[in-house]
């Protein structure tokens, strides 16, 4: 029911159909875009798609492209064609390995009392929501994640 009402609520207001360059923003509108009838924002979605879904966000704020990330699998962009699957999962393993360093220093810093990665939190969470989103992995159990 509430699908239905958010579908309604999309398909009738006067909303622009602009597509947002900035990560997080492009992964939340793929995932709106799936609820509007004949996917209007789809081809401007997927020419971003390269731009948003790219490891220099990793460096700023992670989240927002977990954001990026997750919204390109919920949506199905990722799936277009071979390369953009085999970049989303190289993307995945980096963002991984990136997180990883942090529960390393989390250790080391605990020990000397330094302040943690700023925003860990919320990167933290946004990683494992990409993770679990469906098809990430076909043997999950090659992956093990420290968060």
């Amino acid at each position: 029911h509430e699908l239905n009402l958010l579908r309604h609520s999309l398909q009738n207001c006067n909303h622009s159909l602009r597509v947002s360059s900035d990560p997080l923003g492009w992964g939340m509108q793929a995932m709106m875009d799936q609820y509007l009838q004949g996917h209007p924002r789809r081809n401007q979605l997927q020419s971003l798609a390269e731009t948003v879904l790219d490891c220099r966000h990793l460096q700023s704020l992670p989240f927002r492209l977990y954001g990026a990330m997750l919204g390109s699998q919920v949506s199905g962009i990722h799936k277009k064609n071979n390369h953009e699957r085999h970049a989303l999962d190289e993307l995945i393993k980096e963002s991984l390995q990136y997180q990883e360093q942090f529960v390393t220093n989390d250790q080391q810093r605990q020990n000397r009392r330094l302040v943690k990665e700023q925003h860990s939190s919320i990167n933290r969470v946004m990683l494992a929501m990409v993770l679990l989103a469906p098809g990430v992995f076909d043997d999950a159990s090659k992956n093990k994640v420290k968060l």
